[in-house]
């Protein structure tokens, strides 16, 4: 109860912070994108299981549904090019190496509607990226696997 009188002055403070110090700007957007991807993630799992058991490549509309709209949010402004290149009839692999998890939204902008995501089996141990990854089809790069397979193919 003695700290609910620090919430007006904490209010108060919050758009002086905004408005004069870029650090809490950034911190403030960075607390606010992994909180909203957390928030999104915990709607799109039980929907991409509701809409067909889970892992089906179907699902990468729904999630890039759910997760476009956070580059407004944040100021963000991409442009894609060579686009002209991934507009094949055939498969393809795009392959990515995330600097940052801002790299998604990126990845939003260009992956095709019917996509699959190959990640890490360690991943699947990363809270709601792991649910995520079960959710939707999903491959899981093992390298011992991988390695096993080839010494049985030689």
């Amino acid at each position: 109860m003695d700290v609910l009188w620090m919430a007006p002055p904490l209010l108060l403070l919050f758009p002086l912070l905004m408005l004069t110090s870029s650090t809490f700007v950034f911190y403030f957007k960075k607390f606010f994108y992994v909180a909203w991807m957390m928030v999104l993630a915990l709607l799109a799992i039980p929907m991409c299981f509701l809409k067909s058991g889970g892992r089906d490549v179907e699902n990468m509309r729904l999630i890039r549904s759910l997760v476009r709209h956070v580059k407004y949010f944040l100021g963000l402004r991409f442009d894609v090019s060579g686009w002209e290149h991934l507009q094949t009839e055939g498969p393809y692999v795009i392959i990515s190496n995330h600097q940052s998890s801002l790299d998604v939204l990126g990845l939003m902008e260009i992956l095709p509607d019917r996509c699959t995501m190959i990640a890490k089996k360690e991943l699947i141990y990363a809270g709601t990226v792991g649910s995520h990854l079960l959710a939707g089809r999903h491959r899981l790069h093992q390298p011992q696997e991988a390695k096993r397979r080839q010494e049985r193919d030689d």
